[in-house]
């Protein structure tokens, strides 16, 4: 079994669509985890800094889980769609360029 796994694997990283694809998913899972990145480490730190009662955020709570967060579960399921594609070639143009100056 572990022969006809290493066999396909192989055949699959020698295969130009394959690798391809595998890219294109690559980007879009590294997308989705910048957005929940982007998301969420505002809201630990806030959180982190209530409870160290440095800072009375529960205005803030509000905003993000009646914002924010439901927008980044709305943003996730986009980037795996074609729109998902439009804004994966247009983040990796934009990053490309900013990269080469």
């Amino acid at each position: 079994h572990s022969l006809r796994s290493s066999a396909t694997l192989t055949q699959s990283s020698s295969n130009p669509q394959i690798q391809k694809r595998n890219h294109k998913l690559k980007w879009k899972i590294s997308l989705i985890i910048v957005t929940d990145i982007t998301a969420w480490i505002p809201f630990v730190v806030l959180c982190f800094l209530y409870w160290k009662e440095l800072f009375d955020s529960t205005i803030i709570y509000k905003t993000f889980s009646i914002l924010i967060l439901p927008l980044n579960s709305v943003v996730n399921p986009l980037l795996f769609s074609e729109l998902g594609n439009i804004i994966l070639r247009t983040v990796k143009r934009t990053s490309t360029s900013v990269f080469l100056r």
